[in-house]
């Protein structure tokens, strides 16, 4: 049987918390590493592969499994989190998660726009600042005192939510100073066995984005 197939840039951008995912399921996978520097043709020049594949939408990142053939980060990370019930224990609490999904969304891409357009770093760092504390306020008290975001077990939520913690830490290593909680709680994701293991392994990539970016890239 032909194993599942993700593939993705070489850097964490938004398919980060789906590779993430897959290696704390410990999925036997085959994982494409799309070089930005690869040579037109080769298997890792995303550009010459895209339409080779068979998505029906052909995008990175992608997770292709038998009959299943996705794209759209969002898509995968909530496939993936149904087929290993991570996804909350109701209806309810599936809804809390697409929410946290949905901010964490914002957090990543509003830093990712910043460093894709804005050359200054110093002019990105305090409008990132300003704009996004009050954000993590609100983070740190949905999440109290619990362990994780829905309570003591890891859900599909925290990957997305981690990465968007630990960009904003890399720009600002003070921004959330004022909240012990969400540092707290960024350490024990990291203490995971499973976590730790991907994180010290060659698909933590460094870079948060391509080599075009001004800041954080690959």
């Amino acid at each position: 049987m032909t194993p599942p197939q993700f593939g993705y840039w070489q850097c964490q951008g938004i398919g980060q918390p789906a590779r993430m995912m897959l290696n704390y399921n410990n999925e036997t996978h085959e994982d494409t590493v799309y070089d930005f520097r690869a040579k037109e043709g080769t298997k890792t020049h995303w550009p010459s592969q895209k339409f080779k594949i068979g998505l029906p939408f052909p995008n990175i990142p992608f997770y292709i499994d038998g009959n299943i053939k996705l794209s759209q980060s969002g898509a995968i990370l909530r496939h993936l989190g149904k087929k290993y019930k991570m996804y909350g224990a109701n209806d309810n609490e599936a809804s809390i998660i697409d929410m946290l999904i949905d901010l964490s969304a914002d957090l990543r891409l509003g830093l990712a726009k910043q460093a894709y357009s804005q050359p200054d770093f110093e002019k990105m760092r305090k409008e990132m600042i300003e704009k996004n504390v009050p954000v993590f306020k609100q983070v740190s008290e949905f999440l109290q005192s619990k362990k994780f975001l829905m309570g003591d077990s890891i859900t599909i939520a925290d990957f997305p939510i981690y990465d968007a913690l630990k960009w904003h830490l890399a720009m600002e290593k003070d921004i959330l100073s004022e909240f012990g909680n969400l540092l707290d709680y960024i350490k024990r994701f990291e203490d995971d066995p499973k976590i730790k293991a991907f994180l010290s392994s060659d698909k933590a990539f460094k870079g948060f984005f391509s080599i075009k970016a001004h800041w954080g890239g690959a």
